[in-house]
């Protein structure tokens, strides 16, 4: 049997084993290393891209099956704040300029406060439930509009995108002039017959559909010109450019402020459609009436007019409504919904001449007097009331229906900036 050479370090069976075994685990060691940064990695990348990737992809609210993405719903929350902000900034010019008037510079105090209280983290969920409610009307509208073929045209969006930031290529529009019903002091034989008129009482007029104010005369053979306008197209351009530059922090670009200025005419188009049916006259009561506290005082005046007494002179007497006590107790016209119901319905119900039994409302006991029913021509300020109030029920079905679904995976990530002072900086 040969020995090894002198200096030579023999190796055993058991040393050889107890090698190759602490290879391995070394080896062990490392690949259980590079699992472990690769999962923390992994992990890391994860959550990087879930905030900036997956979340701002997620779906806020869907409509019918369209749906609302988070990245859009909190852009819109940014460009409400910022627009928040300036209008902050212009109450606060406002202040220095009548910082003089106390009564004035605490008006526009409590203006500032009312807003940076809505700007404050408190308030955050509020606003974004705000705009969440705007974003669904809005694809609620454009959704009707798609029904009903309402669309707006490249160039239409471009013209309201101009007017937008004040530029009118081709001159400023003049204004449209409208007429409007006036009130003329008419009075049919009936309504004589139960008023009487008198050098210190005169009542409420009728109004015949047909009087209405002479509408502006214009030669036909002349085309009205719009006013020229001094802003120039490299004024325009400029000042959009400035202002896509204030409000890029709130990730709103050009396309987001043409779409705001689309969605704005759509909104108009399908208000028409939608308010297009709404009567523009209607039935309406004129009215007067004595107000006391206790039935016992009405039953009291109630005799007397079955006596034979003044309406008129009992009102100065006994009515406790001092905005029209001095005129008879004259209510003047008034449409439904303009009374309390219990007065209304009576007041409906009775026909010209008629008075009533006491009518209790919370303001007290009511003797009523119908002087005329007549279907009137509504003003133009009861007309826009009317047709919102179609409208606003109509987006508040479409709104509260099956076809919208609200999520709540938004409420914790909800951006506060930009916020006051970073704007002031």
């Amino acid at each position: 049997m040969s020995t090894p050479p002198h200096g030579t370090k023999s190796f055993t069976k058991k040393h050889l084993a107890r090698v190759e075994r602490e290879r391995r685990q070394k080896k062990i060691l490392v690949i259980s290393t590079i699992f472990v940064v690769a999962l923390i990695v992994l992990v890391i990348g994860y959550g990087l891209l879930d905030q900036y990737v997956f979340r701002e992809t997620r779906t806020v609210a869907t409509v019918n099956g369209e749906n609302i993405r988070m990245k859009d719903f909190f852009n819109d929350i940014r460009y409400t704040r910022y627009l928040l902000i300036q209008r902050y900034n212009s109450t606060e010019q406002l202040l220095q300029l009548f910082a003089s008037d106390p009564t004035f510079s605490q008006q526009i105090n409590s203006q500032l406060e009312q807003i940076a209280s809505q700007l404050s983290p408190d308030y955050k969920e509020i606003i974004a439930n705000q705009v969440l409610d705007q974003k669904i009307d809005t694809l609620i509208i454009e959704q009707e509009a798609n029904a009903r073929g309402i669309t707006v045209s490249e160039a239409e969006q471009n013209e309201a995108f101009n007017a937008a930031f004040g530029y009118y290529p081709d001159g400023t529009p003049t204004a449209t002039i409208t007429s409007q019903p006036i009130l003329t002091p008419t009075y049919s034989k009936d309504i004589l017959k139960i008023v009487t008129l008198t050098p210190t009482y005169t009542p409420f007029p009728t109004l015949t559909p047909t009087e209405l104010l002479p509408t502006a005369t214009l030669d036909p053979n002349i085309t009205p010109e719009p006013t020229a306008t001094e802003y120039t197209l490299d004024g325009f351009q400029t000042q959009v450019k400035d202002y896509l530059d204030l409000i890029k922090e709130t990730g709103y670009s050009e396309k987001d402020i043409r779409a705001l200025i689309k969605a704005e005419v759509l909104r108009d188009r399908v208000f028409k459609a939608i308010t297009g049916d709404v009567p523009v006259e209607e039935e309406q009561v004129w009215a007067r009436h004595i107000l006391v506290a206790t039935e016992e005082e009405a039953n009291t005046v109630l005799d007397r007019l079955n006596q034979g007494d003044d309406f008129a002179a009992l009102a100065a007497e006994f009515s406790q409504d001092t905005s029209n006590k001095d005129r008879g107790g004259d209510l003047g016209w008034f449409r439904t919904g303009d009374m309390v119901p219990e007065f209304e319905l009576v007041a409906y119900g009775l026909e010209p001449g008629e008075i009533s039994k006491p009518v209790k409302t919370e303001f007290g006991y009511h003797i009523i007097q119908v002087i005329a029913h007549e279907t009137r021509p509504l003003t133009q300020t009861q007309l826009d009331d009317a047709k919102q109030a179609v409208f606003d029920e109509w987006l508040t079905t479409a709104r509260n229906g099956d076809g919208v679904q609200r999520f709540d995976n938004w409420q914790e990530f909800i951006p506060t900036e930009p916020s006051l002072q970073s704007q002031s900086q």
